[in-house]
């Protein structure tokens, strides 16, 4: 069902390029997926961000953007939730993320940290007041303030992610046409 966004525009044009009639889009675990798990297909894009310790398990295409994270807030605590005492508030951090492993290396929360596997229950979660601030890819708070009629709100971002690109399998031949 899905039909538009930035890679599965991408990935249906390199299908196309690459002489195929169709893709084929199915939800993975993410743990399994950057811990090399998985298999039975040719390219996994979803905002992943290319790291060394990834790269152990996987191999990646050429990046395709670079990103950053973002802070997201329910709009009526935006004030309240500053850089000095983020780390005091419940986080939601998607687990496994290069968020969840910033958390650990450099901010160092005191306050609740809660992992989450979908980001829509992450986004559930802020809006149900369960937690204070979601820092997660700007790719995907931006849209999710933006669908929240004014609820939610990116106060700030951190230069925490870099250069995204497609999993493959490690060791798969496709990695020769990216």
């Amino acid at each position: 069902t899905i039909n538009g966004g930035c890679e599965s525009c991408l990935a249906a044009n390199n299908s196309h390029r690459a002489g195929l009639s169709s893709v084929t889009v199915q939800n993975v675990p993410w743990p399994a997926l950057i811990a090399g798990q998985l298999s039975g297909f040719d390219v996994a894009m979803t905002n992943i961000f290319i790291t060394e310790e990834r790269k152990q398990n996987v191999d990646f295409t050429i990046p395709y953007f670079r990103a950053t994270s973002g802070v997201l807030v329910r709009s009526e605590d935006a004030e309240s939730i500053t850089a000095e005492n983020i780390g005091e508030k419940r986080i939601g951090v998607f687990l496994a993320s290069v968020q969840d492993r910033f958390l650990e290396s450099d901010l160092k929360p005191t306050g609740e940290v809660r992992r989450f596997e979908a980001a829509t229950d992450m986004f559930t979660a802020l809006r149900a007041g369960q937690l204070d601030a979601v820092i997660f890819d700007l790719a995907m708070v931006l849209p999710a303030a933006t669908s929240s009629d004014g609820a939610l709100k990116v106060v700030a971002q951190y230069d925490v992610g870099g250069d995204v690109g497609g999993v493959l399998i490690k060791g798969s031949a496709a990695k020769a046409g990216y």
